[in-house]
């Protein structure tokens, strides 16, 4: 599954305008995809969006008259380090597609990256943000969108279409401040359109908190980036910890730099919990820590953005043999089992051996796409038409009834299921798939990890709202 650069689609179609329409879908039957409808009735060619080069299928904008029929999802994220998080969730609609969709459809996936080194637009990410957004609502026209990739730009993109039925499925944003976006409590009639796999932040800060108690630290600091995602989870862990809490947001890289030695500016400060999105102001803060005498003697504890092979790559030697020594962290327990051992294999041959155990939320990707088709499934063989909707009403459905892995092997099972209008018990890469009725959340445990020898050792599990035990010999 080669990703493919984008052509320009000019000249790839009839001239314009020369059909009526009514709709955008009207168009691409027509002409394929990229064709739009104008305010003026007639079919048009938008320009090509440079933001959204990664596809399924990989040939997509090679030749896009011959995909106009085809359903189009659209999928977000940072394309930095995100990439293997699009690549998990193209590979499930591949996957999903090639085993065979009901009624006969086609499905084509449309990946668009946010990130402010994508394109030479000059947009800042949240310009990003609401740009591919309107994008893939406007001219794409999608039912469904996979991502995006943080809390804060999942609370944005909500934002940016809340009015229009759009669902979302996004695979790793963890923020306490999404569980009720979309509405206090999930029903058929409204299930709501934002979903994920991934379990909210209020059981990693349980864990950090218990894991702060067992080893008796009292004083701590908390610096965290201050977006939805880290302001959330450091005033989750505030109220968790028993002891003394000092609160230092940032914003950018010169709080964040400002924040390196007032976490320790207190003589009895004994641990520094630090909370962002972004592995790279891990690195930075690290990097800076460890040139500070002030830090000798203090423990650092970080979250799951650090379990990143980028954060071997870029500290120092240094760094490395000053603080590595004292730093512990949590994150999502990473899952196991023959349903996530099928997809690694999956992943790796086709992406030519690339390894999706480096990042820990690829497998919730790949969730989320098959959480998409799932919701397609059903909504094509159970409701009145395929929307956000529609859609959302099917992830009701994989909570409960015949256990089915994820993947090709459970595929024809769970259609067969959803066809008789049943419910299905839903086993993903990432682990079990049980949204809560109510609350359309999941929750997981949580690992404790230190970094060793370029891994992230797993030290201790935390059940959630359970106690921390030891998984070392």
């Amino acid at each position: 599954m080669r990703m493919l650069p984008l052509l320009a689609l000019a000249g790839c179609l009839a001239p314009y305008p020369v059909t009526t329409c009514e709709s955008a879908a009207d168009c691409r039957s027509a002409y394929g995809l990229g064709a739009v409808c104008g305010g003026d009735g007639f079919c048009s060619m938008e320009e090509a969006n440079p933001r959204c080069l990664q596809t399924y299928p990989d040939d997509l904008w090679q030749r896009p008259q011959d995909f106009g029929d085809h359903l189009v999802l659209g999928a977000m994220f940072d394309l930095g380090p995100d990439l293997p998080n699009l690549k998990s969730a193209l590979l499930a609609v591949g996957e999903a597609s090639q085993a065979g969709l009901p009624g006969g459809i086609e499905v084509a996936i449309v990946g668009c990256s946010y990130s402010e080194d994508d394109a030479a637009d000059g947009l800042t990410v949240d310009e990003a943000v609401v740009a591919t957004s309107e994008w893939l609502r406007d001219t794409m026209e999608v039912p469904a969108i996979i991502g995006p990739g943080t809390s804060g730009a999942s609370i944005l993109t909500y934002e940016t279409l809340a009015a229009d039925d759009i669902l979302l499925i996004a695979p790793s944003a963890t923020s306490p401040e999404l569980i009720t976006i979309d509405g206090e409590i999930s029903t058929d009639d409204a299930p709501g359109l934002f979903w994920r796999p991934a379990p909210p932040d209020d059981v990693q800060a349980a864990a950090i908190a218990a894991d702060l108690a067992f080893r008796g630290v009292v004083e701590i600091s908390v610096v965290f980036q201050d977006n939805a995602y880290g302001r959330a989870l450091a005033e989750l862990v505030q109220g968790e910890h028993g002891g003394v809490t000092k609160m230092i947001p940032y914003v950018d890289d010169n709080g964040r730099n400002l924040a390196v030695p007032d976490a320790v500016a207190s003589p009895t400060a004994e641990e520094v919990v630090f909370i962002t999105s972004d592995v790279q102001d891990v690195v930075a803060f690290l990097n800076s820590a460890a040139l500070l005498d002030s830090y000798d003697g203090i423990s650092l504890f970080l979250t799951d953005a650090a379990t990143d092979p980028y954060l071997f790559a870029e500290t120092t030697p240094e760094t490395q043999a000053a603080m590595f020594p004292v730093i512990r962290g949590s994150r999502p327990a990473l899952p196991s089992g023959a349903v996530y051992d099928t997809y690694v294999v999956s992943y790796a041959a086709a992406y030519e051996g690339e390894d999706p155990t480096l990042d820990g939320y690829n497998p919730y990707a790949y969730d989320a796409g098959w959480m998409a088709m799932y919701g397609l499934a059903w909504a094509t063989q159970q409701e009145s038409g395929i929307t956000g909707t529609n859609m959302a009403r099917g992830l009701r459905q994989i909570a409960s009834g015949s256990p089915t892995p994820v993947g090709p092997g459970g595929w024809t099972a769970g259609l067969v299921a959803f066809s008789n209008g049943d419910s299905v018990d839903l086993e993903g890469a990432s682990g079990q798939l049980d949204f809560d009725p109510v609350t359309g959340e999941t929750v997981n445990p949580i690992e404790i990890w230190v970094p060793r020898d370029e891994t992230f050792r797993v030290i201790a599990l935390c059940e959630p709202n359970g106690p921390c035990v030891s998984t070392e010999d």
